[in-house]
């Protein structure tokens, strides 16, 4: 059991650890939330004291609930802040580590996993300023770009994304239709392709933007590196009638959830439905990283590591540590030759 602390101390403890996803674990496990969403809950209410006798009036009146974002965004601001500290120390203390700046989502911030900067950082080579945000969409991304103003100013070798999947996974409900006859022939049929189309060329939009606006900025930038996901496994329905019924530990309001809502009662369909969006992903992103515009400069890539297990899986959507470790070898492959 951990101890007992004040959360201002936490906030203090977390900024200045080594492992942030180990001792944000200790306070924090992730529940099922809104769609779409990142969301946690304490581990144990119980842990969070007052603080002591004295201390300043504005750490007496320190709570979540009058935090923006409550728990969620408490939690992520803080890994981003322990991040561009350990960003900073790393420049006096190995100056000639390659910069790298990388902008994304929760394949890149997740506060409670090793995720791929996690690991990715663990190599000295490279130095990254991560502004990652557990849960951002793509359409966020692209105005205000604060990581723009960290590409002008830091002139970075490499700039790593990840994007796209919270604009659709969050919440697959406008994109598939529910699971009832007549039964499409393949599981790309589900897919409401208007308005997945629709979408998708929005991103495509967004993306060209990223890629144009860094390369623009970052005259250093030889690289831009951008991943597409593994193919996600939803939890199994909650109807215990099926032939799989929901019992494994995963976590999450996406997936799940969603296909419930739907009337999807298959295992294996859910997963191929799944696969059918994301692959429609790859392909988009493939064809805006071949544009003859970027010079070359641009490379979008998908993991060969095979994550097709759900006990690899944290929950729904994100690696657990040693898989998220064997997707950011790729990552680091890919870093080197640059």
């Amino acid at each position: 059991m951990p101890a007992k602390i004040d959360l201002m101390s936490l906030e203090r403890a977390l900024r200045n650890t080594d492992d942030f996803p180990k001792l944000a674990r200790q306070y924090f496990k992730e529940v099922e939330g809104s769609a779409g969403k990142l969301s946690f809950d304490l581990v144990d209410p119980g842990l969070i004291i007052p603080p002591p006798a004295g201390t300043d009036r504005r750490e007496t009146h320190y709570e979540f609930k009058d935090i923006p974002g409550g728990i969620a965004g408490w939690l992520i601001r803080c890994e981003v802040n322990n991040r561009l500290d350990r960003y900073d120390e790393r420049k006096l203390t190995q100056p000639n580590a390659i910069r790298v700046v990388a902008e994304g989502d929760s394949w890149f911030q997740h506060p409670l996993i090793h995720d791929l900067i996690d690991h990715i950082n663990n190599d000295p080579e490279f130095n990254v300023l991560s502004l990652a945000s557990a849960g951002s969409e793509l359409s966020q991304m692209v105005d205000p770009a604060d990581y723009l103003k960290a590409v002008r100013k830091e002139q970075p070798k490499l700039f790593l994304l990840s994007a796209g999947g919270n604009d659709f996974l969050g919440d697959i409900r406008p994109f598939v239709r529910p699971d009832r006859a007549p039964f499409p022939d393949t599981p790309a049929g589900y897919i409401k392709q208007p308005q997945y189309r629709a979408l998708l060329e929005k991103l495509r939009v967004w993306l060209q933007e990223v890629f144009a606006a860094v390369l623009k900025k970052g005259t250093s930038v030889a690289r831009v590196l951008m991943h597409t996901y593994a193919h996600v496994i939803p939890v199994p329905p909650a109807n215990p009638s099926t032939p799989v019924p929901h019992n494994d530990d995963r976590a999450g309001p996406w997936l799940g959830l969603r296909f419930d809502e739907l009337g999807f009662r298959d295992d294996n369909t859910r997963y191929e439905v799944a696969k059918a969006m994301l692959d429609q992903y790859r392909a988009l992103c493939a064809e805006v990283a071949a544009e003859a515009r970027w010079g070359g400069r641009v490379e979008v890539f998908s993991f060969k590591t095979d994550l097709s297990k759900p006990s690899q899986w944290f929950d729904e959507i994100h690696p657990k540590n040693g898989p998220a470790g064997k997707l950011a070898a790729e990552y680091l492959k890919r870093m080197k030759a640059a």
